[in-house]
């Protein structure tokens, strides 16, 4: 018997999400995908075609699973909130230093109308994320 011989329209199934953080680098993430159609031999989920015998995506790399298979070690199970609670941190991340960005091309004289104790507090933010990178 093939892994997912018994498939059904509507199954939930698992698939690696991976999130581009920067050159070669990636950060994934297995989520939950309905199965949307099924064919004796293949069946699709999340847009893509897997095959039935051991759920191998057709035409790239890639696999979807079960939740609780083991993957590589590891146990298959949702990581659809932590994918959630890392890309809201990553966006963040990025428009901090699209900011941080914008900042390092004006002139210290363009800062001098904000209070001393802004201008303190953010040195200090700014000083602390230095830290954190080196």
């Amino acid at each position: 018997m093939r892994k997912f011989d018994d498939i059904k329209v509507g199954d939930v199934v698992f698939i690696n999400k991976q999130i581009v953080t920067g050159w070669h680098s990636v950060k994934t993430f297995t989520i939950p995908v309905k199965v949307e159609r099924v064919t004796p031999t293949q069946f699709v989920a999340g847009g893509n075609r897997y095959k039935k015998d051991y759920g191998f995506l057709i035409g790239d790399c890639g696999a979807c699973y079960r939740l609780g298979d083991s993957v590589y070690g590891r146990e298959v199970k949702d990581q659809t909130e932590e994918m959630n609670t890392f890309v809201k941190k990553f966006e963040l991340c990025e428009k901090l230093k699209n900011l941080i960005y914008k900042i390092n091309n004006k002139q210290a004289d363009d800062y001098l109308n904000f209070d001393e104790s802004s201008i303190e507090k953010t040195v200090e933010a700014l000083t602390q994320l230095e830290e954190i990178g080196s």
